[in-house]
Formats: C-alpha cells, structure tokens, sequence
C-alpha cells in the first residue's frame, strides 16, 4: 500500500506544481475565510461565557440608549457618575446603571446596540449574546481579509497565506474574535489605512482620511490609526496627504469632545480626569507586552503563543527593511505599545488581554513571515527525498532526465530548499518553459498571459541573441591533400 500511495503523491504534486498552483490562492484564502467564519459561530453563544465580561452588556446598553432615547446611558463603576441605579441583565447580575454614560466614544456602542435592535432586544435586560457577538465575529472576518491584503502587497502571498491560516485558524483567535470589545472595530481600521496607504486616487485617500477621524470616536486608542497611516503615507512619498492624516487624531478627540460638551461638559470632564489617572507608570509598556496574564475575562490567562513569536516576526521584518515600505506593520505594532506604556493602566495592561486585540492581526503577519522564510530553508531528509522523486516525475513528463526548476541552469531541488522569493515567484515551477521573455525571471509574482501572435517572434529574439558556438566544417574533398 505505501508504494503506489507514495507514487499517487508524488504524482499529484508534480501534476499541482506543473499547473501553476498560485492560480488556486483565490480559492485558498475563500476556504479559509469560511472555515474561520464557521469555527466562530460553532457554540458562540456559549464560549466565552457571557457575563464574564461585562463590558459586553455595556456597549449594548449604550447602543440602545442611544437609539432609542437620543441619550448615553449603561453601567459604570466610575465614582463620579452620580446618581447611581441599579439595572439587572440577562443574567440576573446588577450593575450600577448611570446616565450621562460618557466612559467612552459612542460610535461602537451605536454599532453593537442597532444589531440587538435588529435582534428584537429593545431593553437592557433582553440582551444576549446571540445577536451582539455577531459584531465582532464579522469585524474579525473582514480584519483578516485586510490582513491578507496588506501581508500579500508587501510580503509575498506565501507569508500572506500563513498569516490568514493563523489568523483564521487558531483557537485563540477564535475565542478572542467571539468577545464584544471596541478593539475588533479599531483592528480593521488600522489595517485599511495601512492597505489604502498604497492607492491613489481619491476615493482611498477619502477613505483613508475619513477612518483617521472616525477611529478616536471608538476608542480613544484609536488617535493610533492616524499616526500609522501617516507613516504608511510617508513611505509611499505622498507627504501632504500624511500630514493630513495626522491631523485625522486632534479631529476626532475634537469631536468626541464635542459630543461630551453636548451632553455635559461637567460630567465629562470630571469622567475623563478619572480615566487619564488610572495610568500610574511606564510599567504598563511591559505588561502588555510581556505580561502572561492577559486574559478575556476574570483575570483568566489566555495564553496565546502567537503573540510573543509574532513579536519577535515583526522585529526581525524591522531590522531586515528598516526604510522598506513593509517597514509600517512594524512599526504601527510599535506604535500602539508605546501608546499603550503612556495611557493604559497596569491593572489593564496585565489583564485585559483586548487590549491587544487592535495588532494581533499584525502579530500573525509576524508569525507568517518568520515561517515563510525560514521554512524553506529547513532539511528534512524525508521530504527531500519526496522532493527528488517529484522533480523526476516531472522531468520524465517533460522528456528530460532531469527537471528545471526557478532557475533555467539549475538542477531540480526540492522545494522546501527553494529560497523565499523563488517560493513566491514561481512555486518551483520551470520559468524556462513558461516564460517568453530572456532575461531572468522577477522575484514579483507570476501572472498567466493569453498568448499573443509576437510569440514566435520573440522567441526567434531570445534565440538570436544567444551565442551560438559555430559547428567545425568538414574539409571538402577537393581540398583533401593526396599522397603523390
């Protein structure tokens, strides 16, 4: 049974990499945005358990308030929020009910509270899980189709498809991406100012623009997205439009304080000193690094392991391209620590692992980087072996004793050996029967054309213009020298 099974193997991967397998990455990715998507919704009423956090509640309680009496209110344990009553949820806790609710921006609360509208849950103690945990299911999906994107753009899709497979696949993630925090809707903003960075034109720039104001209205942490957009914006040389979007953070912290004025100013001002002393030292910047801790709810470690390799991925990508335009993943994950050692608690940076919600996708890009390169680089004699008998499969179909592989002079090599750029560039396929062009294949990716009626004619070019050693003429009979 092993025999003709290893044969059936090696002769499917020669037939997959004779076929140009990266026309498959559209499918690929689809399949594993689906599986993501199913692996979230699988029990997501139940795990994690609601009212385990109950900052769930509180961004819901907002929600409705405002849509339905034009009014911030929802629990607080803040003590300057006076008068205090008591409202009961659905799990039958009682939390102190306050109103004006000014502990943060409206714009999430506005999101999460119309979806339990739109699930028929019109009362404080009618919600549930069932409708809000939608929003961040759906906010983590379309972060990691941003993640793909900005990972394929200026990483190579090899990383890009390692980073999605974290991304979508890991069971931290998945338990993450189930919790209703204002972090799942600041992850996608900052990735797609990140990816919009490199499109003119003005509807990105609009768009750009217009997230660099809207992320503070989520979460003051959202001054963040307009620092790494400039950044991005300063790498592509478009220097006016990142300068504008540096302004995107005054703006917004401009407008959120302009909803505090209009509610009232008092009770704002008075919230907001309470939360600008909660930060008490630089420890902060360590503990939401480093700190093991962190977990969703009731001081509970989550214990994700991508995190510390994805920061370690992302160093390494720093110091490889320092002044590289892949250079703003980085540094936008930099960024955000810093922002965090100067505004967050100690309390919060060691324990609230959604805190790091907003560059975990960044940290899966790290993981995808450090396996994509260094992969291939691995010797593992089983798979070499494999590997040899697929390029002699290959180079038996082709007529040739021996296969060609990313380079025409080459002998065939396995394909874990392949370096990074030839991964992304050819998928250890034969450019010399594929390309019609004579120079060196690009390390860019390789994109299929419809042949064209110049083919013969360039090829008749790249054959006259190699050098051609001439054949030694036999001598004429004539000349043939006689003996006499």
């Amino acid at each position: 049974m092993g025999g003709p099974l290893r044969r059936r193997i090696v002769r499917g991967a020669a037939h997959l990499m004779d076929a140009n397998p990266w026309g498959w990455v559209p499918t690929i990715v689809a399949v594993l945005l689906l599986v993501g998507l199913a692996l979230r919704l699988d029990g997501y009423t139940s795990f994690p358990r609601f009212g385990a956090n109950e900052d769930e509640v509180a961004w819901a309680w907002l929600g409705q308030s405002l849509w339905l009496h034009h009014w911030p209110a929802s629990w607080s344990y803040l003590p300057e929020h006076l008068p205090v009553t008591v409202m009961q949820t659905s799990q039958g806790v009682l939390l102190p009910w306050v109103s004006p609710w000014l502990d943060h921006p409206p714009l999430f609360g506005l999101l999460v509270g119309g979806v339990a509208l739109l699930g028929g849950e019109r009362t404080p103690t009618e919600v549930g899980p069932a409708a809000i945990r939608l929003v961040p299911i759906l906010l983590s999906m379309v972060t990691a189709w941003l993640l793909y994107l900005l990972a394929a753009r200026h990483l190579g899709r090899a990383t890009a498809l390692v980073a999605l497979a974290v991304f979508c696949l890991s069971p931290w993630m998945i338990d993450a991406s189930r919790l209703v925090e204002a972090e799942w809707l600041l992850a996608p903003m900052l990735l797609g100012v990140l990816v919009l960075a490199s499109h003119r034109g003005r509807l990105p720039t609009a768009t750009l623009l217009a997230l660099c104001v809207l992320a503070p209205l989520v979460k003051v942490p959202g001054v963040i997205v307009g620092a790494a957009a400039a950044v991005a914006l300063l790498t592509e040389r478009r220097w006016m439009t990142a300068g504008l979007a540096l302004l995107g953070a005054p703006v917004g912290i401009g407008l959120f304080a302009a909803y505090g004025a209009a509610v009232d100013w008092h009770q704002f001002v008075l919230v907001w000193q309470v939360q600008s002393a909660r930060h008490t030292s630089l420890v902060a910047g360590r503990q939401f690094l480093f700190s093991a801790d962190a977990g969703l709810w009731n001081f509970v470690p989550l214990d994700d392991p991508f995190w510390t390799v994805g920061m370690v991925g992302l160093a390494v990508m720093l110091l490889r391209q320092p002044l590289g335009r892949s250079v703003r993943i980085p540094l936008a994950f930099a960024g955000y620590a810093l922002l965090m050692t100067l505004t967050a608690s100690t309390e919060g940076a060691q324990y609230y692992d959604w805190y790091r919600f907003v560059v975990d996708p960044l940290c899966c890009i790290g993981v995808g980087d450090l396996v994509g390169r260094n992969l291939p680089r691995l010797r593992i004699p089983p798979l070499e072996r494999l590997g040899a008998e697929i390029c002699a499969v290959r180079g038996a179909r082709r007529g040739r004793p021996e296969a060609v592989t990313w380079q025409s002079a080459a002998p065939c090599r396995a394909p874990w050996r392949l370096p990074p750029a030839a991964l992304d560039s050819a998928w250890w396929t034969s450019t010399s029967s594929r390309s019609t062009r004579c120079d060196a294949p690009s390390t860019g990716s390789v994109r299929r054309r419809r042949p064209s009626r110049s083919s013969t004619s360039t090829r008749r070019r790249c054959a006259s213009s190699v050098p051609s050693t001439p054949r030694p003429s036999r001598p004429s009979p004539s000349a043939t020298p006689t003996r006499g």
